[in-house]
């Protein structure tokens, strides 16, 4: 894992988050959710442990934010997921955008949410 400091100088990037569910499948074929599973998350620049249903929020570093990956575990059951952000131009409320009409748009990025099926 790499070390990044921070300079207390300099804007820290915006937060992304992400939720985090883990699933079984049941004897009749459902899908249930699995409170309380214990996942590790992992990336090139940190890492978290976690309990699901849960909320993860990290830095925003825009289209360079580095992918998740998840590995979730309970009652003898595992699973792994993972998660790249996803970038996409928001246009301006009002029009054209792109600083056409009405205003600029602009690159929007975050995660998306994940769901880890044990098995």
């Amino acid at each position: 894992m790499r070390q990044v400091v921070v300079d207390p100088d300099v804007p820290t990037p915006s937060e992304a988050d992400v939720v985090v569910r883990a699933f079984v499948v049941d004897a009749a074929g459902r899908r249930r959710e699995v409170i309380a599973a214990q996942c590790d998350v992992s990336s090139e620049l940190y890492s978290a442990r976690l309990a699901t249903p849960a909320r993860l929020v990290v830095p925003n570093l825009g289209s360079r934010s580095p992918p998740l990956a998840f590995e979730c575990r309970a009652s003898g059951l595992r699973g792994e997921a993972e998660s790249a952000v996803a970038t996409h131009w928001r246009a301006h409320p009002f029009g054209y955008g792109a600083y056409g009409w009405e205003g600029p748009s602009h690159p929007v990025s975050d995660y998306p949410d994940v769901a880890v099926d044990l098995r």
